[in-house]
């Protein structure tokens, strides 16, 4: 009868353990449910109904995840241009195939316009560059179209990577870097700037709320390159790619280093050819005491969000905020 009582007692507390989880999960998900029907009641070109209209697939709803998925959370609620099956399962990266009235497509093309406006307020970080060709090393591998990953890291998730070489992208293209600091070789080395060559979509960035959480997703080796790590990330910069930009490069999804799980949307950009190049704007979207980042705050600043459209972008990113503070505490 003991054995029997102490099972109850077990079963009880289990259920009462799943219940009160249960409650904290949902909560996020219902401030992005919230933001996502207050976004919906937007006037059409309202650039925070098209973003959430981006996340949910031109939908009007969202489908939530478990947060023991979390890396895969944004493959699932992300862009046309992303894939949408299960990252366990092999399948070609369908990039570029989206159709050219989406609401990804028309989120790129309406901060494009902002971009080119007298009111955009964008610096140029001329420390910084993305060439306009390939180097020899690269150029050899691509005309081979060898299946090629840079500087021989597992970068992307097999099945799940798609290689292309002078492709002229039709539509304009606005992508985010982490980066860390130059220091004085970097300097001496790269005299006209450093090139940036990792890129993450920004409809994905503008989601992601903290450097745990950036690091995570993007599978980022934070830390002294001496002791195992890529880098000391602590900057941003914007690239907006224009139209008829002819791209070399990767596409895919994030494969996991070490302790970070990867899984998000990611460029390997080493060269875009345009008629007047492409600039490297800085980004002060970290802060650096708290680890909080915050790219709404930032491209309001810039001019690419006014700041009436900020609200809707603000509590999306609550929501998945607190969603991600759920999984880490299931850790």
């Amino acid at each position: 009868m003991k054995y029997i009582a102490t099972i109850k007692y077990l079963l009880l507390f289990f259920i009462l353990c799943q219940s009160t989880f249960a409650s904290v999960y949902q909560r996020p998900f219902a401030i992005v449910r919230n933001a996502l029907q207050e976004a919906a009641q937007q006037d059409p070109h309202h650039l925070g109904r098209i973003f959430s209209r981006v996340i949910t697939h031109g939908l009007d709803k969202f489908d939530q995840t478990s947060p023991f998925n979390h890396y895969k959370h944004m493959h699932h609620n992300n862009a046309a241009f992303w894939p949408t099956s299960d990252i366990t399962t092999t399948k070609t990266v369908n990039m570029f195939s989206a159709p050219t009235n989406s609401p990804l497509l028309e989120f790129y093309k309406t901060l494009y316009e902002r971009s080119q406006s007298p009111n955009f307020k964008g610096v140029i970080n001329s420390s910084l560059m993305l060439p306009q060709s390939l180097s020899q090393y690269e150029l050899t591998n691509y005309e081979r179209r060898a299946s090629y990953l840079p500087r021989g890291h597992r970068s992307f998730i097999n099945g799940h990577q798609r290689s292309f070489f002078e492709y002229g992208v039709p539509f304009p293209l606005i992508v985010v870097s982490f980066f860390d600091s130059i220091d004085a070789s970097d300097i001496i080395k790269y005299p006209l700037g450093k090139p940036q060559k990792w890129y993450a979509p920004l409809e994905q960035a503008l989601l992601i709320a903290s450097k745990k959480q950036y690091i995570n997703d993007f599978a980022i080796l934070d830390g002294n390159k001496q002791n195992g790590g890529w880098g000391d990330y602590s900057k941003f910069t914007l690239t907006v790619i224009p139209p008829s930009t002819t791209l070399y490069g990767h596409f895919g999804l994030t494969a996991s280093q070490k302790n970070e799980n990867g899984g998000a949307s990611q460029f390997y950009i080493p060269a875009a050819k345009t008629i007047k190049g492409t600039q490297l704007f800085s980004l002060d979207a970290l802060d650096t005491a708290t680890g909080e980042i915050n790219f709404v705050k930032n491209l309001v600043d810039i001019g690419l969000i006014y700041p009436e459209e900020s609200d809707v972008f603000y509590k999306l990113r609550n929501g998945f905020k607190e969603y991600y503070d759920v999984y880490e505490q299931e850790q």
